[in-house]
């Protein structure tokens, strides 16, 4: 164990842990033709659902900052192992269990462009692994969380092709 360990980090990630858990065991009773009906269910992954993954980042952001990097190159090579064999390895497994691969293609497509659902979290992370030391400036983190909230809002928009 780790003597500087910060104990309400462990913690927030044990609670978002089990918010993850919950949040998908609710949404197969949800997707039931019995469990369709609850409201309270509906309500609770909704909410869920907007800050679980969020409180991850936050979290791996926390810690992030906190490390002192005297190689970025060695850093973001060492990051890539870390998080780029394991996305690639279970995406590829995954695919390959659930589908037909007719060709490499579609192997390409899961790793670099549609990322497996579980698996997009640490696609994600790598990619802000390379982005947050570019951001050294206040004004540039607060036009990048405008864009972030623009862009949450026009979601349906864009996806539905429905804009309120």
């Amino acid at each position: 164990m780790y003597k500087n360990r910060e104990v309400w980090i462990d913690l927030t990630k044990g609670f978002a842990c089990i918010l993850v858990a919950l949040g998908h065991f609710f949404s197969s009773i949800m997707a039931t033709e019995e469990g369709n009906g609850f409201v309270f269910l509906n309500w609770f992954v909704k909410t869920v659902y907007y800050f679980h993954v969020p409180l991850f980042f936050v979290c791996s952001g926390y810690l992030y900052q906190r490390i002192n990097i005297k190689n970025r190159v060695l850093f973001l090579e060492k990051k890539l192992v870390e998080l780029g064999i394991p996305f690639c390895f279970f995406s590829v497994a995954k695919f390959i269990l659930k589908n037909h691969v007719e060709n490499i293609n579609d192997i390409i497509n899961i790793i670099f462009v549609n990322p497996v659902p579980p698996y997009w979290y640490l696609y994600i992370l790598f990619f802000l692994f390379l982005i947050i030391p570019q951001i050294n400036k206040t004004i540039i983190s607060l036009i990048l969380l405008l864009i972030s909230v623009v862009l949450r809002f026009l979601e349906p928009c864009i996806e539905y092709k429905v804009c309120y």
